[in-house]
């Protein structure tokens, strides 16, 4: 019986977390690509809007129940599975809202951080016509350092694996997470 991997694919808006899976899952049959809002707001049975009128103890019971929803997944399909996440949200009033819990912190077996230079997020999301989404500069960079410092702390209290991606290659992201779930050589480096 193979170990399973439930990796955790973090970063800001824009970072290419879709693009990037979206390619995992058409290069590999080892993994199930799960979308982390969409898992919180099935469970809610809501859309975003009313989401995000909820009260924060309301957000958290449904964010838990979308990762025990996870576990049943994995379970049915005996695969890798691969969640894009955030660890945190920009707030209305400047500051973060967390979005962990501590079902995410018992679910995952690997982190990954898409920690990509905010000038390059910000050009990605004026160029994102799909999707507009509109983000100055520092208030990118000030959320990165905050993901990135909480979600450094949160592996190293509970000795999770992370793995920290500094390229925008999206073509080199998609190779080494192929190569992370399916390694064809166990000594291979997970620093990239």
């Amino acid at each position: 019986m193979k170990f399973l991997k439930r990796i955790g694919l973090y970063g800001v808006s824009g970072t290419g977390k879709t693009t990037i899976l979206k390619a995992v899952v058409a290069a590999t049959s080892e993994v199930v690509w799960l979308q982390g809002s969409d898992m919180v707001l099935q469970a809610a049975n809501m859309s975003l809007p009313e989401f995000k009128c909820l009260s924060d103890r309301q957000k958290y019971h449904f964010r838990e129940q979308a990762i025990l929803n996870a576990v049943q997944i994995q379970h049915e399909q005996n695969k890798h599975v691969i969640i894009d996440a955030h660890l945190a949200f920009l707030s209305d009033n400047g500051g973060f809202e967390n979005a962990m819990t501590r079902q995410d912190a018992e679910f995952y077996t690997d982190y990954i951080y898409l920690n990509l230079p905010a000038t390059i997020i910000h050009r990605r999301l004026i160029n994102d016509t799909a999707r507009p989404r509109s983000r100055e500069v520092e208030i990118l960079q000030s959320w990165i350092e905050h993901e990135m410092a909480a979600l450094k702390k949160f592996c190293l209290s509970n000795g999770s694996v992370l793995t920290i991606l500094e390229n925008d290659d999206l073509n080199s992201a998609v190779q080494f997470i192929c190569k992370y779930v399916a390694p064809t050589n166990v000594n291979e480096s997970n620093k990239y």
